[in-house]
């Protein structure tokens, strides 16, 4: 009589080693995609921010007709709501290009991750705002990165409330 041992025994080697084959490369495609997902989700906060310091820097330049003393309390920002993007900076105005140039430092899980803003101030272009990950060297979102000036972000004053 022959014994079927497949029926007794369970699951044979092989078996068990292609499963964990392919449990491993759909970990190995599915792990990055996620941390990708989550930077990105994530770095919506500072994109907010980023927005609210834009349009308060908009606003105080229709009010006081200047861009002078850009800090906090003219603007009215309270970064402290944020969880992950509490400081920010803004640069003193460039009357060669008329440009703002401002930035939303990411802290803690976003460490190494800025938001970057240009505000034309004589063009109609809408201000840009780009999201760049510094530990990685790469665009998160957003449609240029910063330039080496914007990197080493000289000039800028920045808000820690």
């Amino acid at each position: 009589m022959k014994i079927d041992r497949r029926k007794n025994g369970g699951f044979t080697l092989v078996e068990l080693i292609v499963v964990m084959v392919i449990v491993g490369i759909l970990a190995i495609i599915s792990v990055p995609m996620y941390t990708n997902y989550v930077t990105r989700a994530r770095s919506q906060e500072g994109v907010a921010l980023a927005g609210a310091v834009l349009q308060a820097v908009r606003l105080h330049g229709v009010e006081h007709g200047n861009y002078n003393n850009l800090d906090p309390t003219r603007l009215g920002i309270n970064p402290q709501t944020n969880k992950f993007f509490r400081n920010f900076g803004i640069n003193s105005p460039d009357t060669a290009n008329s440009n703002i140039h401002g930035v939303v430092l990411g802290s803690g899980a976003m460490d190494g991750i800025n938001v970057y803003f240009i505000h034309r101030i004589q063009s109609n272009e809408e201000a840009r705002i780009s999201v760049w990950d510094s530990n990685n060297n790469e665009l998160v979102s957003g449609e240029h990165a910063p330039s080496a000036g914007q990197l080493a972000q000289p000039g800028y004053s920045y808000f820690d409330e």
